[in-house]
């Protein structure tokens, strides 16, 4: 097999600008998960490497076919993307100062064998090709880890662990002296060797596990964690009521070194408010200004908490990555009745912490004062609220009882709702939008200013 060109990606301008700066991820994990959120032309075949730097973060870098005897390194290295080549032996050539860690793999839609099963079939379109494997088996290997995205199906890996089985398996897949491919290949690609057995064999000879699941009903990797012999019985949709606990770290978003990144990442990725609510969670390094967030979580803001997307220890609590904290939660808009508002306050409410959402927030800050609540609204402002004041609790109670009632018959007015959560804390705008034009803090009216003493900055 060749080395394929790499794919263009598709609508994905403002992902290559951000790749452009060269993001830094906490673990190899994250970065394939963002590649994997990319939106490539369909039916491509797609090439990408995982780096990992001197400072132990990992980055994304694009292959490009090319027989030069190694990468430029003339260009100014903080305004480039990075790239990986292939050097005149066939090595894989980096910039200084990196490593290759993992391989990034998209392919076409393969064609179904004469005598191939439907289900055989999904399985090969959804699994690592021979030559993926082979180039992390074989011991001249330069990386030990791949990743294979299946689009909406999900993302998955591979990680070498070295062991007999493994370097045998190489063996059996290697190509032949002329660098033709293999009976078994041939079989395999031809969809008369049974995808299943392929799945096995890679099973046992590495690690494999789902990275990024997929939620559709009909999905084949649709439970995040390591797959084990008895895959099957996961696949089987009357057996995916079982709960299982979680494996694995949430994926995590780039590391930035303050908030206002994270903000305008959320304006990248933020998936489609159709499918429903999202909520996230936010971190900070106890000793430094880098901040990371999970990735939008399908899930009501009333009923999330933290084990739902967070792995726990022996002893019952949860792991966070090392030196990292809770820095606060995030959330998508879920207006529960624009509809029967007046028209003038409609497009504020819409655009603003629900009631039953800030309620639940404020909650939050009560347990926790040093929390942060941050919204990102449907016209893609992010607000935030922090440091709780004097009459936070007092507004806990008012939203409490009855409140959307008396929004929806005018005795209490959206811009009223508004100067009542400024006046409790710092509410603030991170990102603007046509419904919040200013970045900065919102301030109460004159009116509550008057009546409720504000929070210090």
């Amino acid at each position: 097999m060749s080395d394929p060109l790499p794919a263009k990606p598709a609508e994905k301008s403002v992902d290559l600008a951000f790749l452009a700066r060269k993001p830094t991820f906490l673990e190899c994990d994250d970065a394939a998960a963002f590649l994997h959120g990319m939106k490539f032309e369909e039916n491509t075949e797609v090439l990408w490497f995982i780096l990992k730097n001197s400072q132990g973060r990992y980055v994304c870098a694009e292959f490009l076919k090319s027989d030069a005897p190694e990468v430029s390194n003339d260009s100014d290295p903080l305004e480039d993307p990075l790239f990986v080549s292939k050097c005149a032996r066939g090595q894989l050539c980096v910039p200084v100062g990196y490593t290759v860690v993992a391989s990034f793999h998209l392919h076409p839609r393969a064609k179904p064998g004469p005598t191939e099963t439907s289900a055989e079939f999904s399985y090969r379109n959804r699994f690592f090709s021979w030559s993926d494997l082979w180039a992390v088996m074989n011991r001249r290997r330069q990386y030990s880890r791949c990743y294979l995205s299946t689009g909406e199906d999900g993302l998955i890996s591979y990680t070498s662990n070295a062991s007999d089985f493994e370097a045998d398996l190489a063996r059996q897949i290697a190509k032949n002296t002329d660098k033709s491919a293999g009976l078994i290949q041939r079989l395999y690609e031809g969809g008369t060797f049974p995808a299943s057995i392929w799945i096995l064999l890679a099973i046992g000879a590495g690690e494999l596990q789902v990275v990024v699941n997929c939620v559709a009903k009909s999905a084949l990797w649709f439970r995040r964690g390591a797959l084990n012999a008895n895959w099957k019985w996961y696949v089987d949709p009357n057996n995916r009521k079982k709960k299982r606990s979680i494996e694995l770290m949430p994926i995590f978003s780039p590391v930035f070194h303050d908030i206002a990144g994270v903000a305008s990442y959320w304006r990248i990725r933020q998936p489609n408010s159709s499918e429903g609510q999202t909520v996230g969670v936010i971190l900070k390094h106890n000793h430094r200004d880098e901040f990371i967030a999970t990735a939008a979580h399908f899930s009501d803001y009333v009923t999330f908490d933290l084990p739902m997307l967070f792995p726990k220890d022996r002893h019952g609590n949860l792991q966070f990555p090392e030196g990292f904290r809770v820095y606060g939660f995030y959330h998508s808009s879920k207006p529960s009745l624009p509809d029967l508002l007046p028209a003038a306050d409609t497009e504020r409410f819409k655009n603003f912490f629900s009631p039953a959402d800030m309620k639940v927030g404020l909650d939050r800050l009560v347990a926790a004062p040093h929390h942060h609540l941050f919204m990102i609204t449907p016209d893609e402002a992010v607000l935030s609220f922090s440091q709780p004041g004097i009459p936070v609790r007092a507004l806990i109670v008012e939203l409490t009882t009855d409140f959307e009632r008396k929004l929806v018959s005018g005795e209490t007015t959206t811009q009223m709702y508004v100067d009542k959560v400024a006046a409790a804390g710092n509410l603030s705008v991170l990102s603007p939008s046509k419904t919040w034009p200013t970045v900065g803090r919102v301030r109460p009216s004159a009116e509550l200013i008057a009546r409720i003493p504000e929070p210090a900055e």
